[in-house]
């Protein structure tokens, strides 16, 4: 987010040149990422007590992100081999998350 044109080198995207609004869309973005990878490190220092972190990160968070790669796959924007694997990392995330949420139990 921080570095549109190695974004785009990674996704295929040929001829991408970022405008004004896309990065201070971006910039947005990466922000609010930043601040979700800060909640996620402090729900990690008491991880059983703060567990109800996991399903708002797969339901709101992962849920977004799909749904944009979906749309970039669906739109054209990028080729689906380059969608395939930030898919796979999205699913096995949700997975992850999902299973350490049901599995534990907070003490009684």
């Amino acid at each position: 987010m921080l570095s549109p044109q190695l974004g785009a080198k990674m996704l295929g995207v040929r001829n991408f040149h970022a405008s004004l609004e896309y990065r201070y869309a971006m910039f947005v973005g990466a922000a609010l990422m930043f601040g979700w990878t800060v909640l996620l490190l402090w729900a990690d220092r008491k991880p059983i007590e703060r567990r109800g972190v996991l399903p708002l990160t797969v339901f709101a968070v992962m849920t977004g992100l799909v749904g944009a790669s979906v749309y970039a796959g669906a739109s054209g924007l990028f080729g689906l081999r380059a969608m395939i694997p930030m898919l796979a990392i999205q699913l096995t995330v949700s997975t992850v998350f999902l299973f350490a949420y049901l599995r534990v139990r907070p003490a009684q």
